[in-house]
């Protein structure tokens, strides 16, 4: 049985995908690298699905994973710039949520 290509994927599962790489990769990079910053792309490839409840939900996946990957990441570094960084991070993420969702209501208002 031939693999399925990458296309044939719907846009929330490549999100979800992208999500769960980010996850492990900040699993395994030192505290100081900020590749967190990547759910984002993963909240961007959401927004093309078409509904907002998966955006939404995966705004607060994706926000989860940084407060964990915080916990969980190695690597020494100082507390207050760690703290910093993955609140900004999660105001990244939801300030894609919030600009992904006023566009789901435009198209609503064309039909």
């Amino acid at each position: 049985m031939p693999l399925p290509s990458l296309a044939s994927f719907s846009p929330l599962r490549k999100a979800q995908a992208i999500a769960v790489c980010v996850f492990a990769i900040d699993l395994f990079t030192p505290q100081s690298m900020a590749l967190y910053m990547f759910y984002s792309v993963a909240v961007l490839m959401a927004a093309r699905s078409r509904r907002q409840e998966p955006v939404i939900m995966l705004g607060y996946i994706c926000t989860l994973m940084t407060a964990a990957g915080a916990a969980f990441s190695p690597g020494e570094a100082d507390f207050a710039a760690i703290v910093y960084n993955r609140i900004a991070s999660a105001i990244l993420i939801w300030t894609v949520v919030v600009f992904c969702l006023p566009s789901e209501r435009r198209k609503g208002d064309r039909r």
